[in-house]
């Protein structure tokens, strides 16, 4: 088959299973992993708020992001995606969740070690597995669409995150 033929034949192949993110131990430490999800957790939600708003008025957009782009939105994110982890990104996000954070109140320090676990799951999948990514990317604009406001409230129970343990009725899948 020449190499043109396979740009121009469609594929009726399946495509590819993803692979598991394994090497995680050689990825940066945690903080500087969350330092990079930060960045892309940023970017994607600036972009889903001029999708999602259709506005160009910056103080829109802006309180779209500001919605999401906290520690106790990114906790309630976390929970959501738990159940859809491979048992290697749960491990990363165990090892990122136990990374000191700077936060004095108890309540706050879980919430702001979630969303560092959070933002490290996203710096890691950025480095070593865009595919993987873009799911989660997906599934997240999932859950923010079919929010009718910031629903990361002082409600969430957010120790599930912490002992790893997620109930069915608490995840998104995708």
């Amino acid at each position: 088959m020449s190499p043109i033929s396979v740009l121009t034949e469609p594929a009726e192949q399946q495509p590819p299973e993803l692979p598991e993110l394994t090497d995680w131990q050689s990825l940066p430490h945690p903080r500087a992993l969350a330092f990079l999800g930060d960045s892309v957790f940023e970017i994607f939600l600036r972009k889903l708020a001029i999708s999602h708003t259709g506005s160009t008025q910056s103080d829109v957009l802006h309180e779209f992001t500001k919605q999401w782009a906290n520690a106790e939105a990114q906790a309630f994110l976390l929970l959501q995606l738990m159940p859809s982890l491979t048992v290697a990104e749960q491990v990363l996000v165990r090892q990122a969740r136990n990374t000191p954070v700077g936060s004095t109140r108890r309540k706050k320090q879980r919430q702001h070690r979630q969303a560092t676990a959070f933002e490290a799951l996203l710096g890691a999948l950025h480095l070593s597995h865009p595919a993987k990514l873009a799911q989660i990317q997906q599934a997240i604009e999932t859950i923010i669409v079919n929010q009718p406001e910031n629903c990361a409230d002082e409600s969430t129970d957010n120790q599930a995150v912490l002992s790893g343990v997620v109930s069915d009725k608490t995840h998104a899948s995708f």
